[in-house]
């Protein structure tokens, strides 16, 4: 059979391809959801996946997205950090750049020491380190604070008045 691992004069280190493009380049056959790579630790426990298909498993061996982590026992977290002046957080976007980038989100300000919801780029909901919930505001100063119309009861789902209130019941 052909070689199997190529080691280029550049640094350049293939496996599977005569002609690796990057430092290390792994090459498949398949594009299905078969094994490209799989670490595996002194125990022989797989420890992270990446398979043909481009879904990455963390923790699990079947990832069935484009990112997974656990296998769905026992507890699992992932952690994303930030200076004390920074912000973490998990940004769902549908393009590159400007508010596309950022279309919904949940970020933590660590300045604020606030969790911090979004949708259409622009934050909508933020529950303040003193656990007060803000709903179109920024800043809550109550458990509760809602800055324009709310509608509430059972199946009362239509519009308040501006910066009103409707209760049924």
């Amino acid at each position: 059979t052909g070689e199997m691992v190529t080691f280029k004069q550049s640094g350049n280190v293939g496996i599977g391809t005569t002609s690796p493009s990057s430092k290390l380049t792994v090459w498949g056959s398949d594009t299905g959801a078969t094994n490209l790579a799989n670490f595996v630790n002194s125990a022989s426990t797989s420890v992270m996946t990446i398979l043909n298909n481009g879904n990455v498993g963390i923790g699990t061996t079947g990832p069935g997205q484009k990112l997974q982590v656990g296998d769905y026992s026992g507890s699992n977290y992932i952690e994303v950090g930030a200076g004390a002046a920074g912000i973490s957080g998990i940004y769902l976007g549908r393009g590159a750049t400007g508010n596309d980038y950022y279309k919904g989100y949940v970020q933590y300000s660590h300045t604020l020491d606030a969790l911090q919801f979004g949708t259409a780029a622009t934050q909508q909901m933020v529950i303040n380190n003193l656990g007060n919930v803000g709903i179109g505001t920024t800043s809550p100063l109550s458990k509760l604070a809602v800055s324009g119309g709310a509608s509430v009861g059972a199946d009362y789902n239509i519009a308040a008045p501006t910066n009103g209130l409707i209760i049924q019941g």
